[in-house]
């Protein structure tokens, strides 16, 4: 596959981007009237939605048939994303990025969807949702949770939403209108509820962490306990990491000001245990299962 390159920008609608040299079917894509030149074989082959559409039955199969070309109008999908599909399903593995950004990705899992070709996708998914990016913008987090969802595969769902549950502080139901009209409402709920639950479960969990702690043998001094119990008063307007940071913090403040009657060095490593017991327990809890949120059952079900 091909080093990470953006997908081509849209430029003269007129123009036809030849990806079958050969190719019988004009794909005209989005409201620009991208024209990508494609080969009906692959295609057919790739969609049972394509197939339907070039068959017998429909008027772009019969003028196929008749001419031996064919124009299909596709108004209402991504260029870009369309293009992307058509080149992985023609092996044009030189066109096709290694990563793609997050906002691509979930058009190109919703166009692939729609035209019920995930399937044809299957190594270049594959390759996309392994690459570890570092994400920080809650809509990038969102973009991946999504497309991860569309394309069904749980261990790119859990690192997402885990992602979502840990790095952010709004509201989750928020976020889901923006995919409403692309993606089934329904799932989109369950996935924003699910992620509010998970999160108010690890952030109780994390206060009561930060209540009965036995950081020290002897535990901190005044200093340090009016400082957790700032922290947990904070903690509901905080992301997760944000108040495991926090905490860190002041664990640390607590060792180096000799607040705690231990030796420094054993104080400080106790503290240091006993938070990254914590960070495990949460990285480890906050992820969703897609099948959860795609059936509606409880995990015990089918763990």
């Amino acid at each position: 596959m091909a080093s990470a390159t953006p997908i081509a920008n849209d430029q003269d609608a007129q123009a036809t981007t030849c990806i079958a040299a050969s190719g019988d079917v004009v794909l005209v894509v989005g409201p620009s009237g991208k024209k990508l030149k494609v080969h009906s074989l692959f295609v057919v082959n790739a969609s049972p939605v394509f197939n339907a559409i070039l068959g017998p039955n429909f008027a772009e199969g019969q003028q196929l048939r008749k001419s031996g070309l064919a124009e299909v109008i596709l108004p209402e999908d991504n260029a870009k994303a369309m293009e992307m599909i058509m080149n992985v399903v023609h092996g044009l593995n030189d066109k096709v990025p290694e990563l793609l950004d997050p906002d691509e990705l979930v058009e190109v899992a919703i166009t692939a969807e729609k035209y019920d070709c995930i399937g044809a996708l299957a190594f270049a998914i594959r390759s996309w949702l392994s690459c570890k990016v570092n994400i920080t913008d809650p809509g990038k987090m969102w973009a991946m949770a999504m497309a991860a969802l569309v394309f069904r595969r749980q261990k790119a769902f859990a690192e997402a939403t885990s992602a979502l549950v840990l790095n952010y502080a709004g509201s989750y139901i928020g976020d889901i209108a923006k995919y409403e009209n692309v993606i089934d409402p329904v799932l989109l709920l369950k996935t924003a509820a699910n992620m509010e639950e998970a999160r108010n479960r690890l952030r109780m969990r994390l206060s009561t962490d930060l209540l009965n702690g036995d950081w020290c043998r002897n535990h901190y001094a005044v200093k340090a306990k009016q400082e957790y119990v700032r922290l947990i008063s904070d903690c509901g307007q905080m992301s997760l990491s944000s108040a495991v940071k926090a905490m860190d913090k002041v664990c640390r403040a607590g060792g180096q000001d000799e607040l705690c009657s231990d030796d420094e060095p054993e104080s400080v490593g106790n503290i240091n245990s006993n938070l990254k017991k914590i960070k495990m327990r949460h990285e480890k809890e906050s992820g969703l299962c897609l099948r959860c949120v795609q059936t509606g059952e409880g995990h015990q079900k089918h763990a």
